[in-house]
């Protein structure tokens, strides 16, 4: 299998300042000579290698001297994805309190458990967080998916789901 090289942003942009270069069908010394000095070889070769940072007025410079958008320099901007804030089932105490179902032994240890650490004794629903899903499945011997559809069965979790 074949590893990919992960570049730096000052990289990226590297990559992008040579390719606009090589568009241009210039070498760096024929930059330099074009630029008449303005733009030293080994500096833009430093900038491209990722070597250099390059400040925005140069960026701009240079842009202009290639006669090419600053946003050249720059991957196309991707739409941003919806921050989707994931609800955390909601384990209703005094069900579970009430409930002899022989799968929720382990659940109520860790629902008392996480009450003494909290010092809440007066609670009525706990949140509870993927990772302790995950940890109560495994000892109920399910998958995640099947344990909270048990738990909410019994009545003694509630999901954003169940609810509706």
């Amino acid at each position: 299998m074949e590893e990919k090289e992960v570049l730096t942003p000052a990289q990226e942009l590297g990559v992008r300042l040579r390719e606009v270069r090589k568009q241009q069908k210039m070498s760096l010394n024929q930059l330099e000579e074009r630029s008449k000095g303005r733009w030293k070889s080994v500096v833009v070769g430093s900038y491209e290698r990722g070597d250099r940072a390059i400040t925005a007025v140069n960026l701009e410079r240079l842009a202009a001297f290639y006669g090419v958008p600053v946003s050249e320099f720059f991957p196309d901007p991707t739409p941003a994805k919806p921050i989707t804030v994931p609800v955390r089932p909601l384990l209703d105490l005094t069900a579970l309190r009430s409930s002899t179902a022989s799968t929720v032994s382990p659940l109520k240890r860790f629902a008392l458990g996480i009450e003494r650490a909290r010092g809440d004794w007066n609670g009525q629903v706990l949140s509870v967080r993927r990772s302790d899903i995950s940890l109560l499945s495994m000892l109920a011997a399910m998958s995640p998916k099947d344990y909270i559809s048990a738990c909410v069965s019994i009545g003694i979790m509630h999901t954003p789901k169940s609810e509706h």
